[in-house]
């Protein structure tokens, strides 16, 4: 199994989880009042797997036949570069065939899952992480003849990841938008706010005038 992973690709590749395996939304009338929903564009075409043979056989092909012996380094770095020859050559044979023919898997009428094709693409940057360790290593230490090799196939490997990492993150989005739409169909339109309650003024006529208090009469002082 191969265990060197970049930590800032692999952040990116936890994002790609969010959109595998969304449920399908049914298609709602929509609502008097709601919201228009813009169309979504329309998912991209299925990766083929096959497109990443080529590269992978180049790969296995040159770590295939190179001379570790005769490198100019010392034997433990010399037997660290064997270690990660046999863990490609692992994964090249073992682990990721069956990954890919997973991610091949017909999907019938519902939305392709993402996830086999994610679980093939963080293979594949795995694997790329350990064939670049080793290509450095044999263009310091290793004949010209190795080096070439191994820097071919890492080319041809980075391409292959590439484009798988592109189809992935065009399908997220295409995912994503069409959640956000359907959601969006079948939400109810936001009740009106309640009018003002009018306000009613009684006339009940003129105020009655309140009686005026008479003054008492002075006292009439005695003759």
């Amino acid at each position: 199994m191969l265990l060197s992973l970049n930590p800032v690709r692999i952040t990116l590749l936890v994002l790609a989880l969010l959109g595998t395996g969304w449920p399908a939304c049914a298609q709602a009338a929509q609502a008097p009042g709601a919201p228009t929903v813009p169309a979504v564009a329309p998912a991209p075409a299925g990766f083929q797997m096959a497109s990443l043979r080529p590269a992978l056989g180049n790969v296995q092909e040159a770590i295939a036949g190179l001379s570790i012996a005769h490198w100019k380094a010392p034997a433990a770095t010399r037997d660290a570069i064997q270690q990660d020859v046999a863990s490609m050559q692992r994964d090249l044979t073992i682990t990721l065939p069956p990954l890919m023919a997973q991610a091949d898997a017909p999907a019938g009428n519902a939305p392709a899952a993402l996830s086999p094709s994610f679980a093939v693409f963080r293979n594949l940057d795995a694997l790329y992480d350990v064939l670049l360790r080793v290509t450095e290593t044999a263009a310091l230490a290793g004949p010209s003849s190795d080096a070439s090799s191994l820097e071919d196939a890492r080319a041809g490997l980075e391409d292959g990841r590439g484009k798988l990492g592109t189809w992935l993150l065009q399908s997220i989005g295409s995912q994503d938008a069409q959640i956000a739409r359907a959601r969006a169909t079948v939400a109810p339109a936001a009740p009106a706010p309640p009018a003002a309650p009018a306000k009613i003024v009684v006339n009940d006529g003129p105020e009655n005038p309140k009686p005026k208090k008479k003054k008492p009469a002075p006292a009439q002082v005695p003759q």
